[in-house]
């Protein structure tokens, strides 16, 4: 929370009187969530809720900075090829690596160059991929949107959008029940282990 929450918190407050000054133009805020940020996914406990605050504050501030022509908009980038996500999966549990494969790997400048052009076009969301799109229209709820076109998108794929994510959330109930019991025996057999060379 520290640093993805109040550390963006923070960031925002030092640049806001200087923002608010230059309200004869718009301004840009540019967040960086994540799709874990509106999808809870396991192994990311830790992770995921500091994500999930910064879209809460997004639309927060993005009502309470309209009026002073400050645009916001969160990115919520996928599995990104970063040296950061290398060093990540290296600890990732299994059933993660499992259940997030299934959206992809994106090269960092691909995720950068969408998020840049959907800040300018004044997006509050900003997504990379096929999965990213479903997911942000199965989020949309009471999101901010200018666009009349997306809203009807939002509106008219929301429900076949729902269908597909039971049948993917029930893909993800399988593989955690598949390997969790398995996972618990290896850790189980590795505290053992370790007691054991003590003695």
């Amino acid at each position: 929370m520290n640093v993805n929450y109040f550390g963006t918190v923070n960031t925002i407050k030092a640049c806001l009187p200087s923002l608010k000054r230059n309200n004869n133009q718009d301004s840009h805020i540019l967040l960086f969530s994540s799709l874990a940020g509106i999808f809870g996914l396991y192994g990311y406990s830790a992770y995921s809720p500091s994500k999930f605050a910064l879209i809460g504050l997004a639309q927060v501030l993005a009502m309470e900075f309209r009026p002073y022509k400050i645009n916001l908009t969160v990115a919520m980038p996928p599995d990104t090829n970063t040296p950061g996500f290398e060093q990540e999966e290296k600890g990732k549990p299994l059933i993660t690596k499992l259940i997030s494969k299934e959206g992809g790997l994106f090269e960092a400048k691909d995720v950068a160059s969408k998020s840049l052009k959907d800040c300018l076009r004044k997006e509050f969301l900003s997504t990379s991929g096929l999965n990213g799109f479903v997911l942000s229209i199965l989020c949309s709820g009471m999101m901010p949107t200018r666009s009349r076109i997306k809203q009807i998108i939002e509106i008219s794929t929301m429900g076949l959008f729902r269908l597909i994510a039971l049948f993917f959330l029930d893909s993800c109930n399988q593989i955690i029940d598949k390997h969790h019991e398995s996972i618990i025996t290896e850790n189980l057999k590795d505290t053992i282990t370790k007691e054991s060379k003590k003695d």
